[in-house]
């Protein structure tokens, strides 16, 4: 069973892209997107596990040593609305 994950922008009612979520989160820390990968590796540390319905409270004390990634985490908690299923 695949874990899978989508992030809907708030006020929003359609999930966005996550090329375009990470072209937010690259506008919101002052980086270039890299079209090979995700910035700072969000979709691995933050997506893997709000697929698997983590919290972001328990994400973010998974990454507390990693400020880049705080910094993410509470971009994406403000602006996108988690949605989480197993297929």
């Amino acid at each position: 069973m695949a874990a899978c994950f989508s992030l809907t922008k708030r006020g929003e009612t359609t999930p966005a892209s996550l090329v375009s979520v990470d072209e937010a989160i690259c506008a919101h820390v002052g980086r270039q997107p890299d079209p090979q990968k995700y910035v700072w590796d969000w979709f691995d540390y933050v997506g893997f596990p709000l697929a698997v319905g983590r919290s972001w409270a328990d994400i973010r004390e998974q990454c507390e040593d990693f400020p880049e990634l705080l910094q993410i985490i509470d971009f994406l908690e403000a602006n996108y609305l988690p949605n989480a299923w197993a297929q």
